[in-house]
């Protein structure tokens, strides 16, 4: 399954800028097309990529 939807993209996310902060929160969704195939409910196993921009 291709995920390249550009409405998909969550809004930006500050990075912290406290010394020592290691955690970073980026919440983000996800949708996919569903086929002509009927599915049963259950679980996918996914991964996210995540491009971090530099201001």
């Amino acid at each position: 399954m291709t995920f390249n939807d550009l409405q998909a993209w969550s809004a930006p996310v500050n990075l912290p800028t406290a010394e020592g902060v290691t955690e970073l929160s980026m919440p983000f969704t996800a949708r996919y097309i569903a086929t002509a195939v009927p599915v049963k409910s259950g679980t996918v196993d996914a991964t996210a990529t995540f491009y971090l921009q530099y201001n």
